[in-house]
């Protein structure tokens, strides 16, 4: 598990909807003046280079975005944000978004377990002086049960594991039933991978894992919306060819800002691209 590199991986078409869905909920936190919470279980570096030659997946996703103005003020706005940071010749990653987006009254926990990430990590926390960032360096499912529920019981939480084992479906769904209990008025953003024939025994878990967290919602009387965003058609030697954000207790403008948004990303990402948009 602690072999995955989250900049190969940055800025990709995954990337883009989890970063919309993640910024739709903060910008949603901010309508009001009362201070939130925010717990990012799989924080990676904070920001990446933006131009990484390791890192190809961007063009699946960022790079077809950067120059375009769009009809959906979510995308405006969340583009607007990826090129303050080109100026610097940096991408920015969730913690990224959320410092960004968030007041001096609110809080920021990002987790991180490998190594090298998490010391790049704690080098952009240190970077931005401030002490609304707080880092640790801990399993991302108990950190995350762990630190719930917060002090402060207004806010959101983004888990986006990378799945590499099986197991962390279930990890995820176990994870999200105790968070619910803990802190359930908390918006709960749960991103997953699509994945095609050659990932059959993962791509049955992840379907197992998505429809048990929607009984979950269900069992404990709370709405949810499942964006997915495919960059591709799913092909029977196909890896990851696209991926969804279910969000438990999403606000009320949430799934019509997402279908207002994600065709608009269609649009750029090219002819083989698909949106979805369920409650």
């Amino acid at each position: 598990m602690l072999s995955y590199q989250h900049y190969f991986h940055a800025g990709n078409h995954a990337d883009v909807l989890k970063h919309l869905c993640w910024y739709l909920t903060i910008d949603y936190l901010n309508k009001k003046d009362k201070p939130y919470t925010l717990i990012d279980t799989h924080a990676g570096e904070g920001v990446y280079p933006a131009n990484d030659t390791r890192n190809t997946e961007r063009l699946t996703g960022i790079a077809k975005l950067a120059s375009s103005d769009t009809n959906s003020a979510l995308l405006n706005d969340y583009l607007a944000l990826v090129s303050k940071y080109s100026d610097a010749q940096q991408f920015p990653g969730s913690p990224a978004i959320a410092h960004a987006l968030m007041r001096t009254t609110d809080k920021l926990h990002v987790i991180e377990r490998h190594p090298s990430a998490y010391k790049a990590l704690q080098y952009w926390a240190k970077s931005l002086k401030t002490d609304s960032i707080h880092c640790h360096n801990r399993d991302a499912f108990e950190g995350v049960v762990g630190l719930c529920p917060p002090k402060v019981k207004r806010g959101a939480i983004i888990i986006d594991p990378p799945y590499e084992q099986v197991d962390e479906y279930t990890w995820v769904a176990n994870a999200v039933s105790h968070i619910i209990r803990r802190w359930p008025q908390a918006h709960l953003l749960i991103w997953y991978p699509l994945l095609g024939a050659r990932a059959a025994a993962k791509a049955k878990a992840c379907n197992t894992m998505t429809e048990r967290l929607i009984h979950i919602a269900q069992g404990n009387q709370l709405e949810w919306c499942n964006s997915e965003l495919c960059y591709t058609s799913s092909a029977n030697e196909q890896g990851m060819y696209g991926s969804g954000v279910l969000c438990l207790n999403p606000s009320w403008v949430y799934a019509d800002t997402m279908r207002n948004t994600l065709p608009n990303v269609v649009d750029y990402l090219g002819s083989g691209a698909t949106w979805s948009v369920t409650e």
